[in-house]
């Protein structure tokens, strides 16, 4: 439902956490932390999943919607202080540390640029775990559809299509009740053909595209934040 039906096409979801989904031609290697689906077209689809997520922003202040704080924090992006957020002590992926725990690093001067590092935070473990995706062999391409709640957000969108210099892609009704009526739909209308199916039935909704000025600033500060996730033994 997501709208991914090319091998390269990376599919995350993000909801409470953050999980990784890539359609690939062959069964990649698995490294630490990574799983490998079964794709019902033939392909596979390997992934893993972090205990990061939106469902781990602390947030600053009330009476304020989770999509007016988007737009209050856009002005504040990118964002010179970093962060790792965490519900609870523990990461899975894209590092394995079972103590791992929340930080934050810089001062923000309000609740806007406080939610700001956060989405930021969101955006480079999202790009961490597709290089350790790539280093374990596999081929991700130039598009990501997203799905979960969190990818609803215009501002998180085009702050994850900057981070991770890659179109990101909104379908509607990118849901798992909607997919599940995709492979129905495959053998009752579309002759078992999945990706004709997926092709007929997704509409993109909005597509947003890397900002090369804004790439290149948040390039900087992904190094600087990988550094003090490594100060820690995060790596």
């Amino acid at each position: 439902s997501s709208g991914a039906v090319e091998p390269g096409d990376a599919s995350p979801t993000l909801g409470t956490t953050i999980v990784w989904k890539v359609l690939s031609q062959s069964k990649p290697r698995l490294a630490p932390g990574l799983y490998c689906h079964f794709h019902p077209d033939g392909m596979w689809v390997p992934g893993a999943a972090s205990n990061t997520g939106p469902g781990s922003i602390r947030h600053k202040g009330s009476g304020v919607t989770p999509s007016e704080m988007d737009r209050i924090a856009a002005s504040y992006l990118p964002n010179p202080n970093l962060c790792y957020l965490l519900r609870s002590k523990g990461e899975r992926f894209p590092f394995l540390d079972p103590e791992a725990e929340t930080f934050f690093e810089g001062t923000s001067a309000d609740p806007g640029d406080f939610h700001a590092s956060q989405l930021q935070s969101l955006a480079f473990v999202e790009r961490w775990g597709y290089e350790r995706l790539e280093a374990s062999g596999i081929d991700i391409g130039r598009q990501v559809f997203s799905a979960g709640s969190a990818a609803a957000s215009p501002v998180f969108s085009q702050l994850r299509a900057s981070v991770l210099n890659r179109d990101v892609f909104i379908c509607h009704h990118s849901t798992s009740a909607f997919g599940s009526a995709i492979l129905a739909a495959t053998g009752a209308l579309y002759g078992g053909d999945l990706r004709s199916a997926v092709q007929g039935m997704t509409r993109i909704r909005e597509r947003f595209r890397p900002q090369p000025v804004t790439t290149d600033q948040l390039d900087e500060i992904y190094v600087s934040f990988r550094a003090a996730c490594a100060r820690r033994g995060y790596a």
